[in-house]
């Protein structure tokens, strides 16, 4: 989605079926950190990548929810 600055305040990103999804944080956590997996209890996307790039020691985590 980026490289190197978080996303816009208002990032969103369409999925193939038509849904839009817009990006409501990111955060970096540890590899360990697999509670950002969790379910949220609403139509939501989550996007795991190594960070920061040719290091990754820790991952880049987006949450994304579906807009109504």
């Amino acid at each position: 989605i980026w490289i190197n600055s978080p996303p816009a305040i208002r990032s969103s990103f369409r999925r193939a079926n038509g849904n839009i999804y817009i990006v409501d944080r990111t955060v970096l956590v540890e590899p360990t950190a697999v509670e950002v997996m969790a379910s949220t209890g609403s139509p939501t996307v989550t996007l795991i990548s190594c960070y920061p790039y040719l290091v990754d020691n820790q991952r880049i985590v987006v949450f994304a929810r579906l807009q109504n």
